[in-house]
């Protein structure tokens, strides 16, 4: 780290099992390498996700608790006492408070946008109310304005920010979250491992899913692809790994009216997707409803799966064509998807598009971003 690294906070609701937690952990180490003086600031420790990893690393870790005025008075304490040069705020929840830490700090902010938050494709979520939504979004659009600037992980979540938030596309810079694409490439001594630890046989079809129990998630639609194939008498297997979340009950039930227990492995959160489920897998299905990126879609490009997901901006965006596109909530068409997904002629395409989230690349163009914003 150079002796003149920019303090950075990062702000963010906690480090747990998310995609946006996930992405923060493997920017780390290369952002203080490129001279930013990372500290995080979270409002709950999590079991599972990135929180002990980030703190083995060395990298600070605040834990504020309580009422959201006590975390702004908290916060604004903290960012003056490290002299700190820029808050870096992540998710809704932290967004807000981060932002109004930040200026009555005196200290200038940022904040990336990871999804299409405010689309009106949420409300078929039960659990997302219209007054909530439109609640949350003004909340969220009036104290953007007090950002000195917006990173975007993809162009489809720029453009719903200009369109939904009403924020200035001048000054969002498209940014995506990178990966260690080396990390996510296996051989046919891992696949035989990983298939071995299952129990599968080389005969069965393996489908993958990486994403925690949520409607976003399309994973009810995924399990009803599953057992469209079991009724076409297809040799299948389901192993989805990811947290449980507000979907799980109605996951679990919905698994045992289709009849498709001894076919849907719900293999719960894993620390190592690269080593011990992505290997295993035949094709990675992410029927996602909407999405900021898909870190975990990366992650299986990056390992040269063949990929079956919903047809959205942001996967159009993401993989470049080099998917199988199906219609967003329809089991039918992805079954047929995952049935003629991709052979392995199409590896090389895959890992060509998945190149373009390198993390090296990706940690340069970020910690330019952050050095520069710190200075507006």
């Amino acid at each position: 780290m150079t002796t003149d690294a920019t303090k950075v906070a990062f702000v963010i609701p906690s480090l747990g099992a998310g995609g946006a937690e996930r992405s923060l952990e493997v920017s780390l180490p290369g952002l203080t390498e490129r001279g930013i003086e990372p500290r995080i600031i979270c409002f709950y420790r999590r079991a599972q996700g990135s929180h002990e990893a980030v703190e083995r690393s060395g990298v600070p870790v605040d834990v504020i608790g309580g009422s959201r005025l006590r975390r702004i008075v908290e916060i604004r304490r903290l960012l003056q006492a490290e002299r700190t040069d820029l808050v870096h705020t992540s998710v809704v929840a932290a967004d807000v408070i981060g932002r109004l830490a930040a200026r009555a700090a005196g200290v200038p902010s940022v904040a990336t946008l990871v999804n299409t938050t405010y689309e009106l494709s949420r409300l078929d979520d039960p659990n997302v109310s219209r007054p909530a939504l439109e609640l949350n979004r003004a909340v969220d659009s009036a104290t953007a304005r007090l950002c000195v600037g917006f990173r975007a992980i993809t162009e489809a979540v720029r453009e719903s920010a200009v369109r939904r938030m009403r924020l200035d596309g001048d000054r969002i810079e498209v940014i995506p979250r990178g990966r260690v694409l080396e990390r996510f490439r296996f051989d046919d001594g891992d696949r035989t491992r990983v298939r071995r630890a299952w129990g599968v046989d080389d005969d069965t079809l393996v489908v993958g899913n990486v994403a925690r129990h949520e409607h976003q998630k399309g994973l009810d639609v995924l399990v009803d692809a599953i057992a469209e194939l079991v009724r076409r008498d297809r040799r299948v297997l389901l192993v989805q790994a990811g947290r449980d979340g507000n979907a799980s009950a109605e996951l679990r039930s919905r698994i045992e009216r289709r009849g498709v227990t001894a076919a849907v492995r719900l293999i719960g959160h894993s620390d190592d997707v690269a080593g011990d489920v992505l290997p295993g897998l035949d094709v990675f299905a992410f029927p996602s409803r909407y999405e900021g990126l898909g870190g975990a879609l990366v992650e299986a490009m990056a390992a040269g799966l063949p990929v079956v997901t919903s047809d959205l901006p942001v996967t159009r965006e993401v993989t470049g064509g080099s998917a199988v596109l199906v219609p967003v909530g329809d089991p039918v068409a992805l079954a047929d998807g995952i049935a003629a997904a991709p052979g392995a002629a199409d590896r090389a395409r895959t890992l060509t598009e998945a190149g373009r989230f390198e993390l090296d690349a990706v940690l340069d163009r970020e910690a330019e971003w952050l050095r520069r914003s710190a200075h507006k």
